[in-house]
Formats: structure tokens, C-alpha cells, sequence
């Protein structure tokens, strides 16, 4: 009976050891079966072991298979019961290969307990690098999230069937089915109505809630009157309201004739319910609430969507109480690959009770504003909101310049300071003042040296030295470097032509986004997607290409092939590795050498002043115009650090 005993003990730790793994990961925890199903297995056999029903070797195997065809048919059966949920756990475990692999450093901040394991939840993020922000959403998320996705990208050839994998929500939106109206018209301001020409086809092309666009207007169709007539409401001229991405044109004036585009009347209600439902049922939803992915230095005005859906959920179930989590996304040079990321998260809003169920009953559009107005808040709280890249430049540098080199922040203290420097700089009192602007003069000459001098001014810090410092290090580095080249030629060939393909595509992708799109600046938004696309359908191929390669051209047989093929993807990695830090290494060699040159550690002796009568004078004027608005409990760097605070006037190295 011992034997039976430790039987039935191991299978009670298997089934109780695997029910909150299964909980946690896959949702699973309804088909224990499985487990039990296991568990009485291995009783079984261990009751056939005591009692010597046989002992013969052929008797063990061939129950061994029985069993082991029971566990497989048990195991396919739970697996189909909650194939969705293995489907979705599936593809958010590539999502983390993925984004870890792009990313040389992914950093979380802020309050990263904001979404709660339970309960219904909608996560909100900006919306900055097109397919990744989803990437990340979802990677990162302790539970299951339901992304809102345009429906267009579901029928991509990739991106569509991760998409369904993840079970996103489809959203159809406006300029996925804008299309070209046929001949031209014109707007008669006086009658309220837009006249075709001669080859218009209103009743066919047009419906009452439809909407209209040219380059000089947009209204809303109230009626067609005939195939070149149609009366027309809420016109917005141009200059005069917000433009719709959606919307491009072609005629100067809305009085002459002009080519249009047809924004057909959607109807989002089944959408709006599968989101009621899901929030009824407890889940988890994520949106980005500026609608389209963009590259500004600033939050887009948002949609109304994400109110309608938090209202419309609380007014169809009573006794939800639904929890906003602001989600902000910061990439650092996003579109590279390598790169860096932080996802900073925010304070929850929790949205519930009869006050808001009331105020959306008599003023829907009132409250719709007020809710919206706190998610932007919220937004705001987790992003850098500035008018323009240089604006950007200016806060980073300057920020850079007041934090002391020997102050070690987290993802969340520099996210935080950088946003105050942000908010500070933009002050009404501020944007014009003398000693700001002068301040802003000066640190753009200190960037621009910086630069010329192989520096970013973002990294570069100024450290006490010995006038040839480093130079001692120039024959490791070169040595180092020269290895790492010649070790990293196999995995060059392995990873070169297709970065080389991803990122001439990327590119070319990205032009031609930014030429379909009115917010985009310079398409860089979809680059990161577009190269992790071409990657991911690109290395395979190559793969199995250099694979072919190998077993038509070179000696080696098909066992070592196959080996190989096991091991190439390991070796694509390491050599991605080693390549960022040959760069980085590279990057370190240049300015080392230079500094050989007497002219040279002379100018960088300059620059490393100028850095330091900078630093110092950036912190007095902060001081100087904070006044005691941060005590010192809330201030990220401590007063008596930046006070004692010593650049030194030594050299200048790079920090990474």
C-alpha cells in the first residue's frame, strides 16, 4: 500500500500545484479535469504495480500507452474548450519575445499597480507607434486585455491574424471607407445646399448622415434632392473647426466646383454593445482615444468614444463601476531598432453611482465633455505634451543639464521630471520671458557643439580628468571592437539583408503614410510596425534560403543541416547582441581618438565648461522662479544635492 499512498499524495500536490498556474495563465482552472483525470491515472497504475496484476514489461508499456492516449485526448479536448484564451496567451507570449527583442531597454513607471486584477476595466494610451502600442498594451498588462482595432487591419495578412488572436474589437472608422465622389460640386451657402456637376451621383453616393469633404469645407448630408442636389447641415470651413484626418480635397474655395470625398453614416452600435459586454462581464478593454497613430510631440484631440463607452456601460448596468487606467507610451528613437521604451502608467479613475448615471440621462453631451475632459487629464498626466520637436529638444537637454551626474534617477522619477520641465517651460509667464529665452539660446549652442563633437546632448556628461583620460582605453576598444567584428560575420549574413529590407520598406511605408495622412509629420509612427512585419514574414524566408543554400553548396550533410537549423535562430540573437555592442563600442572609439589631438581636448575643455556654467545656472533660474512650489518630500532632486552639486571642469564623456 506505500506505493499507493505516495501515488495518491504526488497527484493531489500535481492537481493542487497546477490549478492557480492555470488560473493565472491560461484560465484553465474550470477544466481540472484534466488534472484529476491524471491523477486517477497514475492511481491506477500504481494500484496494477501493488497488487501485481502483471508485472511483465509488455503489460507496462502497453498500459503506459493507454493512459498516455487518454491524457493526450483529455489534454486536446481542454485545449479546444479554451481555445481562445491558449490562443490569446499564445500570441502575447510572441508579443513579449518581440518587443524584448526590439527594444534594448523596456522600463514601466509611474503607478504600475493601476490596473486591477479584476473587475471592468478600460485602459487608455496615447497613441505614437502605430501596431506596437497594442504590442506593449497587451505584453504588459497583468490580465487579459480586449484591444479596439480598426477593423481594416483585421484583414491584413499579419497583422490581421494577430489581431484575431488577440480577440480584438473591430472598429470601423471613417477614413477606411471614405471614398472619391463622382464628378465635382460646389456650396450654396444661401439654399444650405452642394450643387454636383454634370457628372455627380448623389442619390446613389450620397444618404442623409453621411458627410461630405473638400479642401474648402465639410457638412453633414441632411437630404438628397437629386443626383446634383442634396441640402446640407453643419458646415465647417476650413480654419474653422478641427480637420478630420479623413478629410482631403481638392478645390480652393467652397463656392467653386471642387473634387470630394463621401465619408458614408457608420453605425457603431454593435461595437458599442460587445464593449457594454465586456465591461458587464468583468474584462478588460483597451483603446487609444485619438483615434489614429500619429508622430506629434502632442496628445490629438481625442474622440468622444471612450466617454460613450464608460457612460453607455454604466448606464445599461447599474452596478458597474469601471476603472480608467491612463496608459502613457515613450519611446526614445522608436522607430530604430534597438531602441529604448518606458510605459508610464497613471492613476486609475474609477467612473460609478447613481450622480453619473443621472447627469448622462438629462445632459448627454455635457457629461460626455466632462468625462472626457478628466481622461484627458489623465492622459496629460502620463505624457509629454509640447508644441514641436525642437520645444522637445530644448526641454530634454535642459533637463539633462539641471539633474546632477552623479544622480541615478528610475524610469519614473525621470519621466516625471522631464514632464514637469515640459509643463514649467510652457508656463504663459514663461514663453516670453527674456532670461527663459536666452536660457534656451544657450543650450541650443551647447547641443550643437555637442553634436558636432559626436555627442548626444542628452547623454553627454562632464566627469574630472587627466587631460589624456581615456586615451588608455583606445587599444581595448579597437581589439574588443576588431573581435567582435570578425565573430560577428555569420551573424551578419544571418541578419543584415533582412534589416536592410525591413528598414528600406519601413521607410518607404512610412512616406507614403505620411502623404495619406493630415496629423502625420513624418510618418515615423509606423516604421517600428512595418519593420517588425517585414521580419517577421522576411527571416523564414531567409532562413530556410540560407538552409537550401547550405545543403546544395557546401559539404555539410542533412543531420548537420537540421542542427543548424535549430541553432540559426540563437545565433540571429546573439549576433544582435554582440552588434549593438560593437556599435556602441564604435561610437566610443572615435571621439578618443580625436582626443590625441591637442586642439581637440582643448575644444572639449571648452565644451565641458560651457556645461557646467550652464547646469549651474539653469538650476539657480529654476529656483529662482519655482519659489517654493515643490516641498522638498516632493521634489525628485533633493535641494541640498543640486546645491552641492559638482560638474567638475574636467572632459566630457557619453553616458548610455
Amino acid at each position: 500500500m506505500q506505493a499507493m499512498n505516495r501515488a495518491i499524495a504526488a497527484a493531489e500536490r500535481y492537481t493542487s500545484n497546477l490549478a492557480p498556474l492555470a488560473e493565472k495563465t491560461t484560465g484553465l482552472a474550470t477544466y481540472l479535469y484534466l488534472p484529476t483525470l491524471g491523477a486517477l491515472a497514475v492511481v491506477t497504475y500504481a494500484f496494477v504495480l501493488e497488487t501485481g496484476v502483471s508485472t511483465s514489461s509488455t503489460m507496462h508499456m502497453q498500459m503506459l500507452v493507454v493512459l498516455g492516449m487518454i491524457m493526450a485526448l483529455a489534454l486536446a479536448l481542454a485545449l479546444w474548450r479554451a481555445k481562445d484564451d491558449v490562443l490569446y496567451y499564445a500570441v502575447v507570449g510572441f508579443n513579449r519575445v518581440v518587443v524584448n527583442l526590439y527594444f534594448r531597454k523596456l522600463d514601466t513607471a509611474g503607478n504600475v499597480d493601476a490596473i486591477p486584477s479584476q473587475g471592468p476595466v478600460l485602459l487608455i494610451g496615447n497613441h505614437q507607434n502605430q501596431f506596437m502600442d497594442g504590442l506593449l498594451l497587451t505584453a504588459l498588462a497583468p490580465r487579459k486585455v480586449r484591444l479596439l482595432t480598426a477593423a481594416k487591419s483585421l484583414h491584413r495578412p499579419i497583422v490581421g491574424s494577430f489581431a484575431k488572436g488577440l480577440g480584438c474589437i473591430p472598429v470601423t472608422r471613417p477614413k477606411d471607407v471614405a471614398f472619391v465622389g463622382s464628378g465635382s460640386l460646389r456650396l450654396d451657402t444661401n439654399a444650405g445646399e452642394v450643387i454636383g456637376s454634370a457628372g455627380a451621383s448623389f442619390s446613389s453616393e450620397l444618404a442623409p448622415g453621411s458627410s461630405i469633404a473638400t479642401k474648402a469645407f465639410t457638412a453633414t448630408v441632411v437630404e438628397v434632392l437629386a443626383d446634383d442636389r442634396a441640402k446640407v447641415s453643419r458646415v465647417a470651413f476650413k480654419g474653422s473647426a478641427e480637420s478630420d484626418e479623413n478629410v482631403k480635397s481638392l478645390a480652393p474655395a467652397a463656392d467653386t466646383p471642387a473634387a470630394y470625398k463621401v465619408i458614408p453614416k457608420l453605425d457603431h452600435s454593435q461595437m458599442f454593445s460587445e464593449v457594454f459586454e465586456q465591461l458587464a462581464s468583468g474584462e478588460c478593454v483597451g483603446l487609444f482615444p485619438e483615434g489614429g497613430s500619429h508622430d506629434n510631440t502632442h496628445l490629438l484631440p481625442l474622440k468622444a468614444g471612450v466617454a460613450l463607452m464608460a457612460l453607455g456601460a454604466l448606464e445599461k448596468f447599474p452596478d458597474l463601476a469601471i476603472t480608467i487606467v491612463p496608459v502613457g507610451f515613450h519611446y526614445y528613437a522608436g522607430s530604430k531598432f534597438r531602441s529604448k521604451a518606458v510605459v508610464n502608467y497613471g492613476d486609475p479613475l474609477v467612473i460609478s453611482g447613481a450622480e453619473w448615471r443621472s447627469e448622462f440621462a438629462s445632459a448627454k453631451r455635457e457629461t460626455v465633455g466632462k468625462l472626457l475632459g478628466m481622461v484627458e487629464d489623465a492622459l496629460r498626466s502620463v505624457t509629454l505634451n509640447v508644441p514641436d520637436e525642437d520645444f522637445l529638444d530644448f526641454v530634454l537637454v535642459t533637463k539633462r543639464l539641471y539633474t546632477p551626474p552623479n544622480v541615478v534617477l528610475t524610469p519614473s522619477q525621470n519621466l516625471e521630471l522631464t514632464r514637469r520641465f515640459a509643463v514649467g517651460l510652457q508656463r504663459e509667464d514663461l514663453l516670453h520671458d527674456e532670461a527663459i529665452l536666452d536660457v534656451r539660446r544657450r543650450v541650443a549652442a551647447y547641443a550643437d557643439l555637442c553634436r558636432r563633437h559626436g555627442y548626444s546632448p542628452m547623454s553627454a556628461t562632464s566627469v574630472a580628468t587627466r587631460s589624456l583620460y581615456g586615451l588608455r582605453a583606445i587599444p581595448y576598444l579597437v581589439v574588443v571592437a576588431t573581435a567582435s567584428l570578425l565573430a560577428l560575420v555569420p551573424g551578419i549574413v544571418l541578419n543584415m539583408p533582412v534589416g536592410l529590407l525591413a528598414r528600406s520598406l519601413a521607410h518607404a511605408h512610412a512616406a507614403k503614410a505620411k502623404a495619406e495622412s493630415s496629423v502625420k509629420l513624418h510618418g515615423r509612427d509606423v516604421i517600428a510596425s512595418y519593420k517588425l512585419i517585414v521580419g517577421v514574414v522576411a527571416m523564414p524566408i531567409w532562413f530556410i534560403t540560407v538552409l537550401l543554400g547550405l545543403l546544395v553548396f557546401s559539404p555539410l550533410t542533412w543531420t548537420q543541416v537540421v542542427i543548424l537549423a535549430f541553432l540559426m535562430p540563437l545565433y540571429s540573437w546573439v549576433g544582435v547582441m554582440f552588434t549593438e555592442q560593437t556599435f556602441l563600442w564604435s561610437k566610443s572609439v572615435y571621439p578618443l581618438l580625436l582626443r590625441i589631438l591637442p586642439s581637440y581636448r582643448a575644444e572639449e575643455a571648452v565644451l565641458a565648461r560651457m556645461r557646467n556654467e550652464l547646469a549651474g545656472h539653469i538650476r539657480q533660474l529654476i529656483e529662482d522662479y519655482d519659489k517654493g512650489g515643490f516641498a522638498e518630500n516632493e521634489r525628485i532632486v533633493p535641494l541640498k544635492v543640486l546645491q552641492g552639486a559638482d560638474d567638475y571642469d574636467g572632459w566630457i564623456e557619453e553616458t548610455n
